[in-house]
């Protein structure tokens, strides 16, 4: 049986992952409404959809849903929160985009338990990368992962989040942000170093630049990179690559070390073509767009079937951790800089998981 979705928000996010996504999944969720502040008609890929005012939503309508889909602008969640809490939505799943609220929004979380469950699309954990990456890794040919760097691509609380999924660990135990001399900036300005409790270390270097990205994850026994790792780095000769296979111009799977996966033909169509510019049309940044798009899909796919979402209090943390780092140049966990310790937890939704054990 088909899975009712409805999209609050009708920007660029839903022109261009969303709404293009959910056509590819037609036999597992039906779209059954589209609302904004204001009635517009969207046309993508020769569909046209009707956008209502979201007061059109209401409590019959809401009554309806399986899950919603949340996208608006950060400013704007609060106040679209309060609206949506109001029309009794308590078997409705949330789906939420990050950061989920501002830090200064912080006390509007609450809101979210008003829902049978909320998550977060955040479909960069879900980049089809992080699984061939992982079949790898469990190869035992490479040993543990030690430390992932993720030069210009990675982005603010999402880096946060691809580092906690390529170290499976989800507590920081301390981060730094560092400036480069303008001497030694070359291809990027600032350094941010993340340290898990796990003992793993992540680097990310901004500015983003997905034409420019790349990835290197050194581990015991080797590692792995979509490019030529300086000759100092630990495990050089030991590297193996990680890079796109492409048919052509298109991108037919993801290859790390002795392990592929291919992408199936309704993930090819939403891969689109590399960004103009591209220093290496091998590289997953390249694709982005579109192996965000991927994401997105195997993210509702899991949502389809059951399966939960990236948890709030995770985006959260990511949005705090990244935050201080902005303010501050450090972050270290403690009642008042973790969203675990700030006395939102009692008020956070449960996660679309966690409801089900309680059914059980």
């Amino acid at each position: 049986m088909r899975r009712r979705i409805a999209i609050v928000g009708s920007g660029q996010r839903v022109v261009e992952a969303a709404l293009p996504v959910l056509a590819t999944l037609e036999e597992e969720l039906e779209l059954t409404g589209v609302y904004s502040r204001r009635a517009k008609t969207l046309d993508v890929d020769g569909r046209s959809h009707e956008v209502e005012p979201l007061d059109a939503l209401d409590r019959a309508r809401m009554q309806e849903l399986d899950v919603l889909y949340l996208v608006v602008s950060k400013p704007a969640v609060p106040a679209v929160l309060a609206h949506l809490a109001a029309q009794s939505p308590t078997k409705v799943e949330l789906l939420i985009e990050t950061p989920v609220v501002l830090p200064r929004h912080l006390p509007k979380a609450r809101l979210l338990r008003r829902f049978k469950s909320a998550a977060v699309t955040e479909d960069c954990y879900d980049l089809p990368i992080f699984g061939v990456i992982d079949a790898s890794v469990a190869s035992d040919e490479l040993g543990a992962v030690r430390t992932a760097t993720l030069s210009r691509s990675a982005y603010a609380y999402h880096g946060v989040a691809m580092l906690k999924r390529i170290f499976k660990e989800s507590r920081i135990v301390r981060a730094t942000r560092r400036t480069r001399p303008p001497e030694r900036q070359g291809q990027f300005q600032w350094e941010r170093e993340y340290h898990f409790k796990g003992g793993g270390r992540g680097i990310t270097h901004d500015p983003r630049d997905y034409t420019q990205g790349s990835i290197h994850i050194e581990c015991d026994r080797g590692s792995l990179a979509d490019h030529e790792p300086p000759g100092s780095a630990s495990h050089s000769a030991n590297c193996h690559a990680i890079e796109v296979l492409r048919d052509g111009s298109a991108a037919i799977g993801i290859r790390a070390g002795s392990k592929t996966q291919l992408f199936d033909e309704a993930e090819r169509s939403l891969l689109g073509s590399p960004q103009s510019g591209a220093v290496d049309p091998a590289r997953p940044w390249a694709w982005m767009d579109g192996m965000k798009r991927v994401g997105f899909r195997r993210l509702l796919q899991r949502i389809a079937a059951g399966g939960s979402a990236y948890s709030v209090i995770n985006a959260l943390d990511d949005a705090l951790i990244d935050y201080h780092l902005e303010k501050f140049g450090r972050y270290v966990p403690n009642p008042f800089t973790s969203a675990r310790g700030v006395g939102l937890r009692p008020f956070l939704p449960k996660s679309p998981s966690e409801h089900r054990r309680a059914q059980d």
